[in-house]
């Protein structure tokens, strides 16, 4: 059946299949693990593009439930009237005790900030208590630190008083 030369053909035949076909698998599992690290690579990708649009997706809905408060606030303080200047100003005058002294007044919208002097320090507090009662005045928020130049509050010093008017 088979001769003598038969086995030693087979065995070089095989030698040179063996030969000619281990770079070619070398070169498959070379392109093969690039291919596994491409993937890798490209999931992790994926991964951080996901979760970089969940963050987008959380950001869009807070800024849509900010500007929705933020409308409704609007929306609340145009459907109040405003204090007529006149009011105001009547009203920040009669509340005044004596020794208390309006040195400038400034209005900006709804808000207002008064510098004063006051013969003594409490006279501020009690005007910013009075000012605090009124119906036309929301809110008076004296300083912590008492004056504009970070003293007590003795008397003769500017005292700035900070607040806002109430709607009608």
């Amino acid at each position: 059946m088979f001769g003598l030369w038969d086995v030693p053909l087979a065995l070089a035949t095989l030698a040179a299949a063996v030969a000619l076909c281990w770079p070619t698998a070398a070169a498959l599992r070379h392109r093969a693990a690039a291919k596994r690290m491409e993937l890798q690579v490209g999931l992790a990708r994926l991964r951080d593009l996901k979760q970089l649009a969940e963050f987008q997706q959380r950001r869009q809905q807070d800024v849509m439930r900010l500007r929705r408060t933020a409308e409704r606030l609007a929306a609340g303080i145009d459907s109040r009237p405003a204090t007529p200047w006149p009011t105001a100003i009547s009203e920040i005058s009669r509340n005044r005790p004596g020794g208390v002294y309006a040195r400038r007044i400034i209005a900006y919208g709804p808000n207002f900030k008064m510098l004063v002097s006051a013969a003594r320090p409490d006279l501020v507090v009690e005007y910013a208590q009075r000012l605090g009662m009124s119906p036309f005045i929301r809110q008076v928020t004296p300083p912590a630190g008492g004056t504009r130049d970070g003293g007590s509050g003795e008397s003769g010093k500017v005292i700035r008083l900070h607040g806002s008017f109430a709607g009608e």
